[in-house]
Formats: structure tokens, C-alpha cells, sequence
């Protein structure tokens, strides 16, 4: 008798299904709730006061580090220690993070420079040296925002 693949595809294919229904589970659960800490205290009050500071400076620039680094020190440091998809969130930065935590960092970025006058690859470059992000990752980034918003 001669062996035939589909029932060994077929069990991948419920395998694979298995597996993506997990992180895409968590992945919505992380879409609906994203950034919630923001409008509770104690990062509310910190974000009122400054965020009209920090749109009034370039994206990187020594002004924009300057409020970051104010911020840091009342809701930024509150929202990293509670938000994981951010690097600061681990003590070794990305390499602490999940695909999931991977997934939201870049539809949180994303997202953030279509409200801002930096484009995102230039934004992207700015965050792959402040986070250490590898080389490959960051065309993977642009090549999603390519094939997906342009």
C-alpha cells in the first residue's frame, strides 16, 4: 500500500490551527485592552499634563527625550511596569517579549506614527536603536506596514 499525506496534513493543519487560535485569542484580548492603564490613575494625571509638551517636540529629538524622561518619572515608569509590550517592561528589553508582546509593539508604533510627523521608517530606525532591535526585525516591520497600509 502506498502512503498517502492527507491524513498526516490534516493533523497538521488542526495542529497549526490549534496553536495560531491561542496567540490570536490573546492577541484580541491585547487589541481591546490596550493602553487601559492610561486613563486610570496614577498615569492619567501625568499624561494631561505632559503629552501637550511632548506634541509640541519632534519625535527623537533632545526636547521629545527631555519630556519622555520627565514622563518617566510619573506615568511613562507606571505604564512600562504594567504594559509588557513595551521593552522597558523586561529587564533584557525585547528579548524578554512573547510573539504577542512582539505583536502589539508594532501595532502599537505603527499606529502611534500615523499621528505623528516622523514616518514610521524613520521612527522605526529611531525605536531599533533604542531598543536594540535586530536588523531583520525592523524590514520585517516595514515590509508589514508595505504590504499592509501603503
Amino acid at each position: 500500500m502506498s502512503y498517502n499525506s492527507e491524513e498526516d496534513t490534516k493533523v497538521h493543519q488542526a495542529k497549526v490551527y490549534e496553536v495560531g487560535s491561542t496567540l490570536l485569542e490573546d492577541m484580541q484580548h491585547r487589541l481591546e485592552t490596550h493602553d487601559l492603564s492610561k486613563i486610570l490613575s496614577p498615569e492619567k494625571e501625568g499624561y494631561d499634563k505632559l503629552i501637550p509638551l511632548l506634541k509640541e517636540t519632534k519625535y527623537g529629538s533632545a526636547e521629545y527625550e527631555k519630556v519622555r524622561k520627565e514622563m518617566k518619572k510619573t506615568c511613562l515608569g507606571h505604564h512600562y511596569e504594567v504594559n509588557r509590550h513595551h521593552p522597558e517592561h523586561f529587564e533584557n528589553g525585547i528579548k524578554g517579549f512573547t510573539i504577542v508582546d512582539l505583536f502589539e509593539y508594532f501595532v502599537d508604533t505603527y499606529s502611534a506614527s500615523t499621528k505623528s510627523d516622523t514616518p514610521y521608517e524613520k521612527g522605526i530606525e529611531i525605536n531599533a536603536k533604542k531598543h536594540d532591535l535586530p536588523d531583520a526585525l525592523v524590514e520585517i516591520f516595514k515590509n508589514t506596514v508595505k504590504e499592509y497600509f501603503q
